[in-house]
């Protein structure tokens, strides 16, 4: 398994242990032959200077390599959040709390919708509704900083929900 490398606010820093395969038997042979020293990653990363990670930071289970463009957010081996996960969701809770535009029972409503938006239940879809009708009362100005926030960590079926 290739064990992928992200910064601790969740920016793709590349592959630990990436394995590199010959397209042809020549090409094997020459990497047989002349194997590489392994890439060496940067401590911190590049896009923000947060520190890098391999690792889960509860039960240190290596992190997954993903598909392109996809950034996991819970651990795959004890569940938890992963860094940027908790921080946006904890972004996305204060960012709440600051709006006027709602009373305290729509934010909490509105809080409520977060975690489902993060990982696939069967209350993804629910709660990708509830939050669409939330940005619609926050309006556009707002709703946008609170969008890109958890889209940023949404799941697809939680973005597909939200028309986006």
């Amino acid at each position: 398994m290739e064990a992928a490398v992200y910064c601790r606010n969740g920016h793709y820093v590349g592959l630990l242990n990436e394995v590199i395969r010959g397209r042809s038997w020549h090409e094997t042979k020459i990497l047989l032959e002349n194997p590489r020293e392994p890439k060496q990653l940067p401590r911190f990363c590049t896009k923000c200077g947060a520190e890098n990670t391999s690792t889960c930071q509860h039960c240190q289970t290596s992190i997954a390599k993903q598909y392109p463009g996809v950034i996991p957010a819970y651990c795959g081996g004890c569940g938890k959040p992963f860094p940027w996960t908790e921080t946006a969701l904890s972004a996305a809770n204060e960012y709440t709390d600051e709006l006027d535009e709602l009373n305290t029972e729509e934010k909490l409503a509105l809080k409520g919708t977060f975690d489902d938006l993060t990982s696939d239940t069967p209350r993804t879809a629910l709660a990708g509704k509830r939050f669409s009708i939330f940005m619609g009362k926050i309006g556009p100005v707002a709703g946008s900083a609170l969008k890109q926030i958890i889209v940023s960590v949404a799941t697809e079926a939680a973005k597909k929900s939200m028309g986006l």
